[in-house]
């Protein structure tokens, strides 16, 4: 049955990924072949870059989500951490939880995403937020893009009409629902990011929020160290640059293995 498992887990994780590149070539299909490229020179060549530049960063973003490691504890630490994971034996720092999809566990786990095909941990999680932020981008200039050209009246000459509508209609759709699923989940994550906490992490502090309102008492939240650090934490000191380059590799200061707390909460 765990063979079973795994095996069905990685041929879902096969067709989500398929399913995200084939859908991520009909949005560039729908803006480039049927729109941009009927622009005048100056603002297809204006456009081109533009969108390209956030295709690529998108795609970059993307792969290292999928193939980067989450944040796998070390099988060998040099000191005596005695603390280890009941179901896969690996070690389980704070912070640290068991995925029931991989079959292992992951530092600073936030979720398994199936649309990565990976956990979601200490390691990835910037390029998780980078690639939903940099699509959603995209995205909604794809939108614009499309629906300009139409109010424009700008025809694809090579294009058979019913078959160019219909896939302008397809495109607007997907894209659409691409912008609002995206939103949605971004604007979950913004007191993830602004208090340094995981999905996890976020249901018991939620709990402790209320319970210290009730008390007429302000929460302190046990891993916040201000935005910046707690961005640092996430992007690496280099966070402009970890959103503009393609393929850039965050580099961060923390290991996984211990973080700074507020000395006011109970851990």
């Amino acid at each position: 049955f765990n063979f079973l498992r795994k095996f069905g887990s990685t041929v879902i994780h096969s067709i989500v990924i398929v399913l995200c590149l084939g859908l991520t070539y009909c949005n560039i299909y729908g803006a480039h072949n049927m729109s941009i490229a009927n622009y005048n020179p100056f603002f297809k060549t204006f456009f081109l870059i533009i969108y390209y530049y956030l295709v690529i960063n998108y795609l970059s973003a993307f792969l290292q989500a999928v193939f980067a490691d989450p944040g796998r504890p070390p099988k060998n630490p040099e000191d005596n951490f005695t603390p280890r994971c009941q179901k896969c034996n690996l070690l389980k720092p704070v912070r640290t939880h068991h995925c029931s999809m991989c079959g292992k566990c992951c530092m600073k786990f936030d979720h398994h995403c199936p649309w990565v095909a990976n956990c979601v941990g200490l390691k990835n999680y910037g390029y998780f937020l980078k690639f939903m932020g940099i699509g959603l981008v995209a995205s909604t200039l794809s939108l614009v893009i499309i629906i300009v050209s139409i109010m424009m009246g700008l025809n694809c000459p090579e294009c058979i009409p019913s078959i160019k509508h219909i896939t302008r209609l397809i495109t607007i759709v997907f894209t659409a629902t691409s912008i609002l699923c995206t939103v949605t989940m971004l604007v979950s994550h913004i007191p993830y990011v602004k208090y340094n906490q995981t999905t996890l992490e976020s249901y018991d502090n939620d709990f402790e929020v209320r319970k210290a309102k009730r008390n007429g008492v302000n929460y302190e939240y046990p891993f916040d160290k201000g935005l910046k650090r707690n961005l640092e934490e996430i992007f690496g000191k280099k966070i402009l640059l970890s959103w503009l380059v393609p393929f850039w590799v965050n580099k961060l200061d923390v290991d996984g293995m211990s973080y700074v707390h507020n000395k006011n909460t109970k851990l």
